[in-house]
Parts: structure tokens; sequence; C-alpha cells
């Protein structure tokens, strides 16, 4: 199997399930593009901000009982808005606390009114979230900007976010969690391989990922 044809089926929901209730919250202007990596605001392009990044900071896997072995994963969130002057940064602010409270809510309930019919789609993905452990862990400014010169060292408000959750593979509920997917997982990156979580077949897995999905507000 090639290395770029893995997928990341607990990920995938939980930044669909971020999407989605972020876009019916807030509008469709708060979020442009939504990575699946680590990334800094000199690998974003302008034109895609705002971005939420989400991606796995840590994991450990442990045993729950003598058949099930489960994994602890935190879940990094960075959120960037465009830069903006210092006399807009007072309006642009509370966007970032307005973000998270919508994402985090969401992430901790499992489900959000506006996707899936208010599914509980993180149970259909065997995920649950700590529901202890959301943080904000900074709201800050950063410098960044691939398409400006560095000298302008344009100023991008931001914050940098984690969840823990537990994943339970056994869990996983392949049906539901495949046609969740379909319809609502559009990660931004084109020409990106599709990938499925085991047991489900080949014209499945290729339409686990449809970039063209725009969610509902």
């Amino acid at each position: 199997m090639s290395i770029d044809s893995q997928s990341d089926p607990p990920l995938a929901a939980i930044a669909a399930l971020a999407r989605g209730a972020i876009v019916a919250d807030l509008g469709a202007d708060v979020l442009v593009k939504v990575f699946e990596d680590p990334r800094n605001l000199f690998t974003i392009a302008a034109a895609d901000l705002p971005a939420l990044c989400v991606h796995r900071v840590s994991e450990q896997t442990r045993r729950r009982n003598s058949t099930q072995l489960v994994n602890d994963i935190v879940v990094g969130f960075e959120y960037a808005l465009p830069s903006t002057s210092v006399e807009a940064r007072a309006a642009r602010w509370p966007t970032l606390a307005a973000v998270w409270q919508s994402l985090s809510r969401a992430v901790l309930a499992g489900k959000h009114p506006a996707v899936s019919d208010g599914a509980d789609v993180l149970t259909a993905a065997g995920v649950f979230a700590e529901s202890e452990s959301a943080r904000v862990l900074q709201y800050t400014f950063v410098e960044g900007g691939r398409d400006t010169e560095p000298e302008l060292k344009p100023r991008h408000p931001i914050f940098i976010a984690q969840i823990a959750v537990t994943h339970t593979p056994d869990e996983v509920d392949v049906a539901s969690l495949n046609d969740f997917l379909r319809f609502h997982m559009a990660f931004d990156e084109p020409g990106k391989p599709s990938g499925g979580p085991d047991g489900v077949g080949d014209d499945d897995v290729d339409a686990l990922i449809n970039l063209d999905v725009i969610l509902p507000t």
C-alpha cells in the first residue's frame, strides 16, 4: 500500500463535524479551508484564510480489558484569521472565541443539530471526547503570509487548542461513518488520495472524501 494512501477516519470525522458546526453557527465566511495536518501561516495562501488545521498531537494505546485496546489521542486545533491592522484587532478578536465555542461544543457533544440531522457522528467513528480536556492553549497574533513581502510582517489572529479523545476501533459503525464522511467531509487539498476504514469496499473508499462538497448552513 502506498505511503500516501492511508486515511484517518476518527480525525476525519472530528474535522468534518467541526467544520459543519462552525459554518452552521457562524456562517461560511469564518471558515474557508480545513487541513488535516499542522501548518504555519507561511504555507497557507491568504485566499485560504480563515483556515482550521486538525491533527494528532500525541497518542497512547492502552488495554481497556482483556480483549479490547483503545487509543487516547490529543487532537490539536489551530485556527487562523486573515491579517488585520492594529485598528481592526478589537473587532476581529472575538471571532476566535466564537469559533472555539462552536467547535468545542460540537466535538464534546459528538454531534451538532445542523450536521447529519443531529446524529451522533463521533459515536459512529468510535470517538468519545473527554469533557474536561477541551482548552485553548493560546489566543494570540502571529506573523505570516506566503503571499506578502516578509518585511510587511502581517499579523494574524489565531488560537491554538486541544481536545483529548478516546478512539475505540472496535466500536466504529462502518456503514454510518462511511455515509457521514461521504456527504460531509471536505478537506481542501486537491488530488489527495482517498482511503477508508477496514471493511469498506473499493467503491465506498473512493466516495469517502468528496472535495466538492459544501456543507449546509
